[in-house]
């Protein structure tokens, strides 16, 4: 099923002009339609940019000119923002996200699959993405096909990630965490990525102990975890079904890492 998305959502973006090395970029919180897009562009040999929804227009507008996206879609709650950023360009504009009844949907629906995926090899770039532009401006990282694959292997190994991997995203997507921890590792083994909209403590919690969710990995940043442990129902969570948590993007605390350790979690520190 997610295969025939992909499929019609490339077929989507070749019937709009969309080829080999041109951009698409995307203004939207966390979705499936995402890694849809993503895949899409690489049947067709696009270049996939997600856009910071936390920025404002005027940050983003430096990035997409940068980036010279020919398509930018979008969800509800960025449309006003997307619509700013196109506003006198030759951009084609698209609404995902929502329901059926969006342009996104309807233009799956219609959609023949495409069968024909470019030859994409590893130093092809799969995303373009766009540091914060701490001391500067924003730089586009140019994450390869080597990168994801090699990251697969190399995360996928030690973690134990497989095709009976659960794993739950709540990393925004316009940071690499969001895209490859661990979601591209788990789509290369053939195992479930469960994806939440935006991040919430307590709903994350209550995904951890479901059962029926079942989650085995997951992965956040040290103020994730922090804030996961504040909250009241932390302690009462049954969190035995969690393999392996991992932590990274920042030094984690001590205190939080015994924490978390005491509640048997030991998290896993990663790069950073």
């Amino acid at each position: 099923a997610l295969d025939r998305r992909i499929a019609c959502a490339a077929a989507m973006l070749a019937a709009g002009g969309i080829s080999r090395g041109m951009r698409v970029a995307v203004l939207a919180q966390n979705c499936s339609d995402l890694y849809e897009l993503m895949f899409a562009c690489g049947r067709v040999g696009a270049l996939f940019i997600p856009l910071n929804w936390r920025l404002t227009v005027a940050e983003l507008s430096y990035i997409f000119a940068n980036a010279e996206p020919a398509l930018l879609l979008h969800d509800a709650d960025n449309a006003e923002a997307a619509a700013q950023l196109v506003a006198g360009k030759d951009v084609a504009l698209v609404l995902m996200g929502g329901g059926d009844d969006t342009p996104y949907e309807r233009a799956l629906a219609a959609a023949e699959p495409f069968r024909n995926p470019v030859a994409l090899y590893h130093d092809d770039v799969q995303v373009l993405m766009y540091t914060s532009g701490t001391t500067g401006f924003p730089k586009g990282a140019m994450l390869t096909y080597a990168m994801a694959f090699w990251n697969a292997i190399n995360l996928g190994v030690p973690i134990g990630i497989g095709a009976e991997t659960r794993f739950l995203s709540v990393m925004p997507f316009f940071h690499t965490a969001g895209i490859n921890l661990f979601g591209n590792p788990v789509f290369h083994a053939g195992g479930h990525v469960l994806m939440m909209r935006a991040f919430d403590p307590g709903a994350t919690l209550a995904a951890l102990g479901d059962p029926a969710l079942g989650i085995t990995h997951f992965f956040g940043v040290p103020a994730v975890y922090l804030f996961m442990a504040q909250h009241p129902d932390f302690a009462a969570t049954d969190l035995s079904a969690l393999r392996i948590a991992c932590v990274g993007g920042a030094a984690t605390p001590p205190p939080l890492l015994e924490l978390w350790s005491r509640r048997g979690i030991p998290l896993a520190n990663g790069y950073g």
